[in-house]
């Protein structure tokens, strides 16, 4: 346990203000430990963020590595904290042993997987008045972590992040890229939650994909957790997709975290599947309405309506809103793509994100098929650099 003089927190604080580029508060606790936490004073950290939002706690030690944006403690609770004397952020990065670590053991055996890291458990934890609270999440953003493997990953298609739900015994993908050096494995990963971490490599393929045009990228992405066969053995690459199955792919492929939000539109159900998806990607703009509080999910989602919702992802992820473009896209059909559609195919022509239904149209109205959503997934998680 590393706790953090006030007196050089602030210091250096002051100094890294003064700094070009990103000011990164560097930690490192050398040595292979079982137990690595560092505490920092909460008053110091919080009238920084005031002063520099963007200013990055970066923790590290032999497991890999944890990114903080101190701009992430803008909440309440920690503002009312700040003020108490002696309040402590907590940072944790240790192997996990628990009946947690467990149940994402079985877990991962009972899907036929095959663990290649340790179980990492990330944690930050308000210490105030001597209580202890753990933060799970911070908003919306991607928090990056690092996980330090001593194998190496011949094949990152066949390989993945997952964070595990204690709750619904659930394991979930998350971005993460591989990267090589000196014989090892670095996996970076962009999560939104704090929890038990670990890399998994599961190889997945489907009878009816072979020779298709989309075989590697579905199979990719099904090794990945992210898409689902109709059944263990086919996966049915020209049926079509319904509004909802393609929200609950961008929602699955982000690895955003899905919570019992209340019902956004009256034709989405509680009861349903997709339910938690939907309603989360309504949050955070990724779909809207097609009419006054309808969403239509059962609808089967045409070619531009994807694009549209693609787009509205990039932008979440980058924190931007777009820009109007005025360029042409290379489709003859051009015109008859949807107003509310025209911007987001034009962005996305001219980002290399997609390609035309022939050489020369993109038939927007046309509905998009199991084989061309996986192939607009992977091709999002690609240019956000959130997948090998």
């Amino acid at each position: 346990t590393i706790n953090i003089d006030k007196e050089a927190l602030a210091k250096k604080l002051e100094a890294l203000n003064k700094t070009t580029g990103t000011p990164n508060l560097d930690i490192e606790i050398p040595g292979v430990n079982a137990w690595n936490a560092v505490h920092l004073p909460l008053d110091v950290l919080y009238n920084s963020m005031k002063a520099n939002k963007e200013i990055i706690i970066a923790f590290r030690n032999h497991l890999g590595s944890y990114e903080l944006p101190l701009a992430n403690l803008n909440r309440e609770e920690l503002e009312k904290a700040a003020k108490v004397a002696g309040a402590t952020l907590i940072i944790q990065m240790d192997n996990a042993t628990s009946q947690h670590e467990q149940k994402f053991e079985q877990s991962i055996v009972e899907k036929g997987m095959k663990r290649v890291s340790d179980i990492i458990a990330y944690k930050v934890i308000l210490k105030s008045n001597d209580k202890e609270e753990e933060l799970q999440r911070f908003g919306n953003p991607f928090m990056t972590r690092v996980i330090n493997m001593d194998s190496v990953i011949q094949d990152p298609s066949t390989a993945t992040a997952v964070i595990f739900d204690p709750v619904t015994g659930q394991m979930r993908f998350v971005p993460s890229v591989f990267t090589v050096k000196d014989g090892k494995t670095e996996v970076t990963i962009f999560g939104q939650a704090n929890g038990l971490y670990t890399i998994v490599q599961n190889k997945k393929t489907f009878d009816d994909l072979v020779g298709h045009w989309a075989q590697k990228d579905v199979e990719t992405l099904a090794s990945k957790l992210i898409i689902n066969g109709m059944t263990d053995r086919t996966f049915n690459p020209s049926s079509q997709v319904s509004r909802a199955q393609f929200a609950a792919l961008l929602v699955r492929g982000l690895g955003l975290t899905t919570d019992s939000l209340s019902n956004v539109f009256t034709d989405v159900s509680t009861t349903k599947w997709y339910a938690k998806d939907v309603n989360t990607a309504a949050k955070l703009g990724l779909v809207q309405g097609v009419s006054e509080g309808k969403f239509s999910p059962d609808t089967m989602i045409t070619r531009e309506q994807m694009i549209v919702m693609i787009m509205k992802a990039i932008h979440l992820v980058q924190d931007d809103h777009g820009t109007e473009t005025q360029v042409r896209t290379p489709f003859a059909d051009q015109d008859i793509i949807s107003d509310y559609a025209s911007n987001a195919v034009k962005e996305a022509a001219s980002k290399g994100l997609i390609k035309g239904k022939t050489e020369t149209t993109f038939a927007p109205q046309d509905a998009a098929t199991r084989a061309e959503a996986a192939l607009m997934i992977k091709q999002l998680l690609q240019y956000l650099k959130f997948m090998n």
